[in-house]
């Protein structure tokens, strides 16, 4: 590495154009995403996971810039998934599926990882059972991808002062946040 490459560190902010939705270009000209695309690009990467056909969803549990949990849609431990056997429907639901919110308490659980004061990345909103969940685990903050209209949840959320923010929001915008 040359010394004019080593004047500005990776990790340091570029002012004015150079800032791309809270990242930062490199001298090089590579963008490193900001903290918020960094996580939401996680939970896109663990909704591949997913093992219900209807829908892929992830879920990162984030304090501190630190990866807690993570999570997907898919049929609980040592139960058939439902691309071996089929979804089971109720009501347009998938009820052989635990959503991936539900599973990223459920891992905190399991490994004794406590979720307070966490943000939780979506790539949906979460339905009102998964927003309880998130409330009760003491999740502070919900950054989702795609829209779950839930009149429910979305109250629920704001009755415990959880903010529930859309990611396009924060990928236009270039604000750099807290995870």
């Amino acid at each position: 590495m040359s010394n004019e490459e080593c004047e500005l560190r990776e990790d340091e902010p570029i002012s004015g154009a150079d800032r791309i939705s809270g990242g930062t270009r490199r001298k090089n000209g590579a963008t490193r995403p900001g903290w918020d695309e960094y996580f939401m690009q996680v939970a896109r990467t663990v909704a591949t996971r997913a093992t219900c056909p209807r829908a892929s969803v992830g879920a990162v549990l984030v304090r501190e810039h630190r990866i807690l949990t993570t999570g997907y849609n898919g049929a609980p431990r040592n139960v058939a998934h439902c691309t071996e056997t089929g979804c089971e429907l109720v009501g347009g639901h998938c009820v052989r599926s635990t959503h991936a919110e539900a599973n990223a308490v459920v891992q905190g659980a399991l490994h004794g990882i406590g979720l307070a004061g966490s943000t939780a990345y979506c790539t949906h909103q979460p339905c009102v059972h998964c927003a309880k969940l998130l409330i009760s685990a003491g999740v502070e903050r919900i950054v989702y991808a795609e829209a779950y209209p839930d009149p429910f949840s979305q109250a629920l959320l704001a009755e415990a002062g959880v903010a529930l923010v859309p990611f396009a929001n924060l990928e236009h915008s270039g604000q750099a946040t807290h995870a």
